[in-house]
């Protein structure tokens, strides 16, 4: 690839195509985060108890350690989830954003193919385009929709024309 327009393409495309899964793995990853609350809420903070725990020279742990340990783990991992959560969430507004900015039909037609899985055929049919027609546009589409989401970075070089 001489320009880097085609990488955002085959990004835009891979994230379209993935929509759904992404929106399951992010109930998902709530549900789990939920689970990891309530666990979380089970595991009692630990008080060091002085004078009852033996101490030096044992490689096991005590109880309290054990437990401070399960917090941190709990915690560590409702962390990450948190995350992941969110960059799905901040990917789902700006592909609603860029959708909206696209316009109706080129929407459809990106959902119809990309999310929906419908072909080209059909979605020239029912929107009374050809086969030909559909892909130009669905096409046209896909750019924009890459160049609202990257930015001119996403262009083709031929497309990026400054005014002075």
């Amino acid at each position: 690839m001489q320009d880097g327009h085609n990488d955002y393409l085959l990004l835009t495309r891979g994230y379209l195509k993935d929509y759904k899964r992404l929106m399951d793995m992010r109930k998902g990853w709530i549900a789990e985060m939920s689970d990891t609350q309530r666990e979380l809420a089970s595991v009692p903070v630990a008080a060091p108890k002085y004078g009852d725990e033996p101490g030096g020279g044992s490689g096991d742990s005590s109880p309290t350690e054990r437990l401070a340990a399960r917090r941190m783990a709990l915690r560590e991992r409702y962390g990450v989830r948190e995350k992941d959560v969110a960059e799905i969430a901040r990917l789902e507004a700006l592909l609603r954003h860029a959708f909206a900015a696209l316009g109706e039909e080129d929407a459809r037609i990106l959902k119809s193919h990309y999310i929906n899985g419908a072909t080209w055929y059909d979605i020239g049919d029912e929107l009374g385009y050809s086969y030909q027609g559909i892909r130009k546009k669905g096409s046209r589409a896909l750019h924009a929709l890459a160049q609202y989401i990257f930015g001119l970075k996403a262009a083709r070089p031929q497309q990026i024309v400054l005014i002075a």
